[in-house]
């Protein structure tokens, strides 16, 4: 059926290897960038964008190896594995990534695979609600507090395990641009931290 993928690190010692996937500008990509450029934990190996972008843009003007899969290639879960294994990839980190991932890379993939969201989930998640309408729909709302989660990847939009939601209150004056530079401050002060938790949590149970 699909090729059984599993990793081999060499020692325990072994930096855990990150792919970050993103369809956009890239900013919590730089800073997962930044943060894991000298660090005992992690290190990015693979940048994955599904169009070109400026985040295409970044992994080549900082040489970062640099996959931009075709529709065919997105549809076929080994071909997905087979680019995850070259790099030995064991985290991938969603930040901005607007597709659904493959179920079926998902379910064959034995790392794991996070989602930066832009609300607290249950909230305002799900197919479509991603970005500028999330917080046109909380401002909307009237809505006296928002946030941002980080949960596992599952079959279904957001509603995958959560490692960490972290809120702020609103300020009645804000509009929804307002709202998302305050979300933006929280998403880039902790994606970071997550990911290197997860890397620690790998690497302990090697």
């Amino acid at each position: 059926m699909f090729a059984f993928y599993q990793f081999y690190l060499m020692n325990s010692s072994e930096k855990i290897g990150i792919s970050i996937w993103g369809s956009g500008t890239g900013s919590n990509a730089q800073v997962l960038i930044d943060f894991f450029s000298d660090n005992t934990w992690g290190e990015i190996r693979l940048i994955v964008c599904d169009r070109p972008c400026y985040l295409a843009d970044r992994a080549v003007n900082q040489n970062f190896p640099l996959w931009l899969p075709s529709e065919q290639d997105r549809k076929n879960p080994n071909k997905i594995l087979e680019q995850m294994s070259q790099h030995n990839i064991q985290v991938v980190v969603l930040a901005g990534y607007l597709r659904k991932v493959n179920p079926l890379f998902l379910k064959s993939f034995t790392g794991l695979v996070l989602n930066l969201h832009p609300s607290l989930l249950p909230a305002y998640g799900g197919k479509g609600m991603y970005g500028s309408a999330v917080h046109s729909a909380v401002i909307e709302a009237k809505e006296v507090e928002s946030g941002i989660t980080i949960h596992e990847v599952s079959d279904e939009y957001d509603t995958g395990t959560i490692w960490r939601q972290e809120k702020i209150k609103i300020n009645s004056e804000w509009d929804a641009l307002d709202l998302a530079k305050e979300i933006q401050k929280l998403e880039h002060k902790f994606l970071p931290i997550v990911v290197q938790d997860a890397c620690k949590k790998i690497l302990h149970k090697q």
